[in-house]
């Protein structure tokens, strides 16, 4: 099971529900409700936790592009 990695400074939570994104960021068109899932990035960041969008990350792909999301940290596993 793959899990986020964290920004030093950040706690780690205590929800039992893995990582969820809601939006991807589009930058011609703002952030777009998205069905794509943490499980499929080779890695994903947690970037902290914004006071306007929430739990926010950066998600690396195998092709080498970043996308950026918002959504829910919950457990911080990737299932």
């Amino acid at each position: 099971m793959k899990k986020i990695t964290y920004i030093p400074g950040h706690s780690m939570p205590v929800k039992e529900r893995p990582v969820e994104f809601t939006h991807e960021m589009r930058p011609a068109k703002g952030w777009e409700v998205t069905e794509n899932q943490p499980k499929q990035y080779v890695s994903v960041v947690y970037l902290g936790n914004c006071i306007e969008d929430g739990d926010m990350f950066g998600a690396y792909a195998k092709d080498g592009s970043i996308c950026i999301y918002k959504g829910q940290l919950n457990s911080g596993k990737i299932v």
